[in-house]
């Protein structure tokens, strides 16, 4: 899912392999284990996890080594 940001339920980003299950819900890692965790899209946190996300995407864009593709990783 390049490009796309996800989150964990605490409103940190999570950059790594992912898979989609059956019922569309994302998770962590490129196979189903039993610690695969569910990862959410900004729309589906809570509004506390949502204000750390925002840090979270503000910190990366100001980045002094930012660029187009080191966002999305």
């Amino acid at each position: 899912m390049r490009g796309v940001l996800l989150f964990n339920k605490d409103g940190t980003i999570y950059a790594g392999q992912v898979h989609t299950m059956n019922d569309g819900v994302v998770h962590t890692g490129a196979l189903h284990n039993p610690t695969s965790r569910k990862l959410f899209y900004y729309h589906q946190l809570s509004p506390q996890a949502k204000i750390r996300a925002l840090e979270g995407m503000v910190e990366r864009f100001d980045s002094p080594d930012r660029t187009k593709t080191s966002f999305n990783e």
